[in-house]
């Protein structure tokens, strides 16, 4: 089978921080889900800009955004084993 690309399938926000969950697929076939976080923000410019630093300030909000990512990636293994499951009943 040839593999698939990832690709985004939801974001999540806590303040300034943004992460993005990703479906991937395994050469079997196979689902599983990665995630990526970065804080999003404008510059002096008004240009939007991202960055993969973080401080000591955005610990809370890193927490809360990974519980979030949590939560939701739960939801998509459920989902994904619910399809298996129904696939397998037909």
């Amino acid at each position: 089978m040839e593999s698939k690309k990832s690709i985004p399938v939801e974001w999540v926000q806590s303040g300034s921080l943004r992460g993005t969950i990703f479906k991937n697929y395994r050469k079997n076939g196979k689902i599983f889900y990665t995630f990526t976080i970065e804080k999003v923000y404008k510059d002096e410019n008004g240009e939007w800009k991202k960055s993969h630093f973080y401080s000591e300030y955005e610990i809370g909000q890193l927490t809360i955004l990974t519980n979030k990512i949590m939560i939701t990636l739960h939801k998509y293994e459920v989902d994904e084993k619910q399809k298996r499951f129904l696939n397998e009943m037909d």
